[in-house]
Parts: C-alpha cells; structure tokens; sequence
C-alpha cells in the first residue's frame, strides 16, 4: 500500500508540476506579446530625424555615448525584437538599436506630451538637453 500510495502521490506531483509549467510559459507568452505591441507603439512614436545617443551597448561597446540620428521607421532585429535604425556618427552605416539603448537628445520637442510619457514610463528611453 506504501508503494502504491508513494507511487501516487508523484504522479500527482508530476502533474502539478507540468501544469504549473505549462501556465508559466502561457504567462510569460503573454508578457511578450504586450512588450512586443508596447515597443511597436514607442518606436513608431519616434520620427525619423530626432537625435539619439546611444548607451549600453555591450556587443558595440565602442559606439556607446555616440549620438546619430533616426534613420527610418523600425525594424525587427535578428533576435525578433523591434529596433530603431540609428545612423551613429563613426559607424558608417545604420544600426538596429533597441529603445532601451538611446537616449533622446534633441528632437523630442516634436514628440508630443503623451508619446513622451509613454517612452519614459515603459522603457529605459530618456531624454536629455544638450
């Protein structure tokens, strides 16, 4: 009986454990997919033109603290994750930057109140006077 009841109780355990796993991965799908549509939103609130700088960089460590410009509308990166096309000055061509590695420098003031507010408040995105 202590076999079957022991035998029991780790089919019970198993299946919590799948069913706790399986919401966890729901879960974490839906936080994606709300980051993915906020990040949508924030980069199209950012025109083409408005200088950046760029900041915690860690694959192109050289360019952080380089401001560029916007270049165009944003694009999926390689990692599926929505960036902006900066032309940062020395880099010779547009790079893919995520939100949460610029900082506006100038420019903002043709963002509106609202779009302003929504980048501080969701991302890493700040703003700055030169």
């Amino acid at each position: 009986a202590s076999a079957r009841h022991e035998a029991a109780r780790e089919a019970v355990l198993t299946a919590a454990t799948l069913l706790l796993q399986a919401a966890a991965r729901r879960q974490h799908a839906r936080m994606l997919a709300r980051r993915a549509k906020m990040e949508q939103k924030l980069a199209h609130s950012l025109p083409s033109g408005t200088i950046v700088r760029a900041h915690g960089l860690v694959g192109a460590a050289h360019l952080n603290g380089v401001t560029g410009t916007v270049a165009g509308p944003p694009q999926a990166g390689k990692d599926g994750s929505l960036r902006v096309p900066v032309l940062l000055k020395g880099a010779g061509k547009a790079r893919l930057v995520r939100l949460g590695n610029l900082l506006c420098v100038t420019g903002w003031q043709h963002l509106d109140p609202d779009s302003r507010m929504r980048i501080m408040a969701a991302t890493a995105f700040s703003f700055e006077a030169l």
